[in-house]
């Protein structure tokens, strides 16, 4: 019999949370109370939840209260890429359909009119678990955006001998891409992680010079990126091209789980272009997780206004190193009608 209850999260439950989600099926770093603990407090007001039916704790949903236009809504973490529901183990269409219920019923009650969901990309997901999205289709949740975002398999890459990893990127469907891998080979050029803060210090430079271009900035301080790596010395990564240790581009790196990275930021020096970075960068972040056994690299969307445009340069940048797409969905539900 399914007998769900609610309970907000508190401070004392930071144990049982971060083991569920640790264990679970479809948790990510995103999802992790330690990550969400690096915002400064008076950014987001926490409204997580956790699902237990009965006794038993199957779900739990990282989530913030915001208010747009007097309307209040329940989010998944403004201050994370992926969210959504996290459950540990596969659970079957009633149960899940349920766990939607119970938190729309708990919106209501506490005068929230919408609800929003963005689901982590599935490469990240242990087992297949589409009754998700299904059940979100049958409780007239609507689709809000549809992000393109580009991964790459890493399984092919792996184990591959020396002459084989040189030869590699001939398998590239870019000429290009090729082309501008053996140049910086040929230049020279190493790839690196760099923990030292006066390097952090100059890739922070290259990435605000960066986005200056499209008027913006980055989304994370200087001190914020330095604090995560603190938090997270295995998981949170800068890394680099270099040539005679100058830093040419490089990329800020999250090890979303044990399936994979996701790269947050990509730069690169365009008065140092003839050293081609951030194609040799990415082709040798490819072959260095691949030897530590994961599976997937993902690069981060190239749509815009929530994917109604495509950025169809960046896309094709992003594929010509053999990438495929991968949709991220954002699910809303409007409950005061």
């Amino acid at each position: 019999m399914i007998k769900l209850r609610i309970q907000v999260f508190q401070n004392d439950l930071t144990d049982t949370y971060e083991e569920f989600v640790k264990t679970s099926i479809n948790g990510t770093i995103f999802h992790e109370r330690k990550f969400l603990s690096y915002h400064p407090g008076d950014r987001f007001k926490d409204n997580s939840l956790l699902i237990y039916n009965k006794s038993k704790l199957i779900a739990v949903f990282p989530a913030a209260l915001i208010v747009k236009q007097d309307k209040k809504i329940l989010k998944s973490h403004p201050g994370t890429s992926y969210g959504g529901i996290v459950i540990k183990e596969n659970l079957n269409y009633e149960i899940i359909d349920a766990i939607y219920e119970k938190i729309e019923e708990y919106c209501i009650e506490n005068g929230i009119n919408y609800i929003e969901f963005r689901h982590s990309p599935k490469i990240f997901l242990n087992n297949p678990i589409d009754q998700l999205d299904f059940a979100l289709v049958r409780r007239n949740y609507i689709r809000e955006a549809e992000e393109l975002s580009t991964f790459y398999s890493l399984k092919e890459i792996k184990g591959l001998n020396e002459i084989d990893y040189i030869n590699y990127y001939n398998n590239y469907s870019s000429t290009k891409s090729r082309q501008n891998i053996k140049k910086a080979i040929s230049l020279g050029v190493k790839f690196d992680f760099i923990e030292d803060k006066n390097e952090i210090d100059k890739f922070y430079l290259i990435l605000q010079d960066n986005l200056k271009k499209y008027n913006t900035s980055p989304v994370h301080s200087k001190d914020e990126i330095i604090k995560l790596l603190e938090l997270y010395p295995d998981r949170v990564k800068i890394a680099v091209s270099k040539i005679d240790n100058k830093i040419l581009g490089g990329f800020l790196i999250f090890n979303i789980n044990k399936n994979g990275w996701h790269i947050f930021y990509s730069c690169l020096d365009y008065n140092l272009l003839e050293y081609k970075a951030i194609h040799f960068g990415l082709f040798s972040l490819k072959k260095h997780l691949s030897e530590l056994s994961y599976k997937y690299l993902n690069y981060g969307i190239s749509t815009e206004d929530s994917g109604k445009y495509v950025n169809k340069s960046l896309l094709k940048f992003k594929e010509s190193f053999n990438g495929m797409g991968i949709v991220r969905t954002y699910w809303q539900k409007k409950l005061d009608e």
